[in-house]
C-alpha cells in the first residue's frame, strides 16, 4: 500500500489504472481526501480513496472495475488494523 504525497504520483497512477486520479491532486492537498494505491508483485492493481471521517469514499482495480474480492478484503483488513479507516459494523 502507498499513499500519494505529489500531484505527479497521482498522474503516473491514473495512467497506469486508466482512470481519473490525477484529477484528485486539489483534493489530497486540501486533505479533503487521501489516496491509497495497492501494488501487487511491483504493478499498481487498485486505488481507493479515504475521506477525512475516515471512511471509503470509492476502492476500484484498473479501469475503475470491481477490485477482486479478496483482495478487497485484505486490503480492508490492513486498513483497519492500522487505523486509516473505520471498522464498520456487519450488516
Amino acid at each position: 500500500l502507498r499513499v500519494a504525497r505529489t500531484d505527479a504520483q497521482l498522474i503516473r497512477w491514473g495512467e497506469a489504472l486508466r482512470n481519473c486520479l490525477g484529477d484528485f491532486a486539489e483534493a489530497v492537498r486540501d486533505r479533503r481526501s487521501v489516496i491509497i494505491v495497492i501494488e501487487q508483485d511491483l504493478r499498481i492493481v487498485a486505488s481507493l480513496e479515504v475521506a477525512p471521517d475516515r471512511s471509503i469514499r470509492q476502492f476500484h482495480g484498473p479501469a475503475n472495475r470491481v477490485p477482486a474480492p479478496r483482495m478487497e478484503r485484505l486490503v480492508l483488513d490492513a486498513l483497519v488494523q492500522h487505523r486509516v479507516i473505520e471498522a464498520r459494523p456487519p450488516h
